[in-house]
């Protein structure tokens, strides 16, 4: 298979390396070093193929052009969720509400959760949704910023700005 990654990723030659390394009993660490990249990207380059006992690089990097085609199916391409989101946007209900919705009825299928996009729309003029977990958290991982609290819902209600005292 003659397949070049972007400069970014890992090439069948790096993979070699990793490989080599992990028969040697090297530390990922020192493998990366060697290859100049992060440790962090070695970790999870082995942990995604098969751990430090089964690690292959022709395999790993067979996975990774597997891993990167495209097209891809979007999530809301067919099937019942498609269907159901178009319902309920025709019912005029909120992205917000059919993100919660289906979250409600699908507590134990996450492949039935969408999050809404925020301040995308598509050319339709229908909102974009993405897949549960893809958004990243604009807060740092789900702390809430000073002055937010929690409604019973379970959605984000702002804080409450003090009136003036003179209402005249």
């Amino acid at each position: 298979m003659e397949w070049s990654p972007g400069p970014l990723r890992l090439a069948l030659s790096e993979r070699e390396e990793i490989s080599r390394g992990l028969v040697a009993g090297e530390t990922v660490r020192k493998i990366a070093c060697q290859l100049g990249r992060a440790p962090s990207t070695v970790s999870r380059e082995v942990k995604t193929n098969g751990g430090r006992s089964h690690y292959r690089a022709v395999r790993a990097h067979h996975g990774a052009y597997e891993r990167a085609r495209r097209p891809k199916m979007p999530k809301l391409a067919a099937g019942p969720l498609t269907s159901k989101v178009e319902s309920w946007l025709e019912q005029w209900w909120s992205p917000q509400e059919i993100a919660n919705r289906l979250r409600l009825e699908h507590p134990d299928d996450s492949a039935m959760w969408v999050e809404v996009v925020p301040g995308i729309r598509m050319p339709s003029g229908t909102v974009s949704f993405a897949p549960a977990g893809a958004l990243p958290t604009s807060n740092g991982g789900g702390c809430r910023p000073p002055g937010i609290a929690e409604s019973g819902t379970g959605l984000q209600l702002s804080a409450r700005h003090p009136r003036p005292d003179n209402t005249t």
